[in-house]
């Protein structure tokens, strides 16, 4: 589980123990930018279990996936991790309204909504963070052209700063090529963006969120003749920021 926490600037990473088998702790780490790794809080399960994905809402937040025998069942919510380790931060585990069997999940800072998406059907779903219900938001789309999903299924979610959802499939059927697509928040479609290396796992943090909306536009002028090879094109670029800091 890798999340950039935008409440105090850090990456964290969960220890996840090989092959998500059941584990008592995981140990949530802060990755300073050195890359040296500090111990933020150490997840206690009461019943074995181990992180499997994570993402943090604007708040600082954290969710993450809890997998264990029975699949991933619970939603483990941490609050306070920008403050720790001079002060304690806490954790509360909620049972999951269904197993989802995904790679990943992400905040969508745009919309406060947690997103998971299943690696075994290829559905996206929502999950609420309060009473852990999950909802099915795909409708059976198709997907869109060269898109195809193999056995890894989709390792990676991450969200862009202005709230594009985005995944990263391991590798194709053929197991030739990874493929980075978007998916979307309304219907669960996936349309290929970039291909990339093969991969068993991957993961992914979102981007940084930003208040600064810009509307950019750019204008050309009057041309003017110098010579018959030579012309002068004047642009305009106009700059608008429509976000909430000035």
């Amino acid at each position: 589980a890798l999340a950039y926490n935008p409440a105090d600037g850090y990456m964290y990473a969960a220890h996840n123990a090989d092959h998500n088998v059941s584990v008592a702790s995981n140990d949530v780490l802060r990755i300073h930018a050195d890359g040296s790794l500090e111990v933020a809080y150490t997840a206690t399960f009461v019943s074995n279990t181990n992180l499997k994905g994570g993402a943090f809402a604007p708040d600082g937040t954290f969710y993450g996936i809890g997998a264990n025998a029975g699949g991933n069942d619970k939603l483990v919510v941490i609050s306070g991790l920008s403050d720790a380790p001079g002060v304690a931060a806490t954790m509360n585990t909620i049972n999951l309204s269904q197993v989802v069997n995904m790679g990943d999940v992400v905040y969508d800072h745009t919309t406060n909504t947690l997103f998971a998406v299943s690696n075994l059907t290829n559905l996206l779903y929502s999950i609420n963070t309060t009473t852990g219900a999950v909802t099915t938001v795909s409708t059976g789309a198709p997907n869109g052209a060269g898109v195809d999903i193999g056995p890894n299924g989709i390792g990676s979610l991450y969200m862009t700063s202005t709230g594009v959802l985005m995944g990263y499939i391991n590798g194709n059927a053929a197991g030739t090529e990874g493929q980075l697509v978007r998916i979307n928040k309304t219907n669960g479609v996936l349309t290929l963006s970039k291909v990339g290396p093969i991969t068993r796992d991957s993961d992914a943090t979102s981007c940084v969120p930003s208040a600064y909306v810009l509307d950019v536009v750019k204008s050309v002028g009057d041309v003017s003749s110098a010579s018959a090879t030579q012309f002068t094109v004047p642009y305009t670029v106009r700059v608008a920021n429509l976000g909430s800091l000035a």
